[in-house]
């Protein structure tokens, strides 16, 4: 199942990367998006451990480039929150094949899908909110608002870590 969901996102996050430049009149990035998405699968495929980091990567470029040149933003939001749930389950499953009793694998693959879903819904709904809200804020502002976002996620991803043990 969660291989199926993996797979699922690449073509996603391809597809919304890919549409949205199409959509913005910019064919030679859209057809750039598209092949990353199909060297991703392929990388994928072959079960090469850095593909996800790669794809990952790729795909906030792209989606980082298009909000610049502005192209869609719901376009690139949707590739890249589909991108990171891709790189997410590549690293998951990873993590899994180490699981030795089956059932406890399945319980952890449901449980995680779960999760990612929550993670995935806040992160759009949160991200189009964004999208929506104009702000002028000075640098300083900006930069601390930064590092607090950073530190808040790298505690809630210990914090969750902790709650998978």
């Amino acid at each position: 199942m969660v291989a199926i969901v993996g797979l699922v996102s690449i073509v996603v996050s391809g597809g919304a990367l890919a549409g949205g430049y199409a959509l913005a009149g910019r064919p030679a990035e859209s057809a750039l998006s598209a092949v990353v998405a199909i060297f991703w699968l392929i990388l994928r495929q072959h079960k090469v451990t850095w593909g996800g980091d790669l794809g990952l990567v790729a795909a906030t470029a792209a989606a980082t480039i298009g909000m610049m040149l502005g192209v869609g933003s719901p376009w690139m939001l949707v590739g890249l929150v589909a991108a990171l749930t891709a790189w997410d389950l590549d690293a998951f499953v990873r993590w899994l094949q180490d699981c030795p009793n089956a059932d406890e694998a399945g319980a952890l693959q449901r449980t995680h899908l779960q999760r990612l879903l929550v993670a995935d819904l806040l992160g759009l709904g949160l991200g189009l909110l964004a999208l929506q809200l104009h702000l002028r804020l000075r640098l300083g502002v900006l930069v601390l608002l930064g590092l607090v976002l950073a530190v808040g996620l790298s505690r809630a991803v210990r914090y969750l870590r902790r709650q998978a043990e």
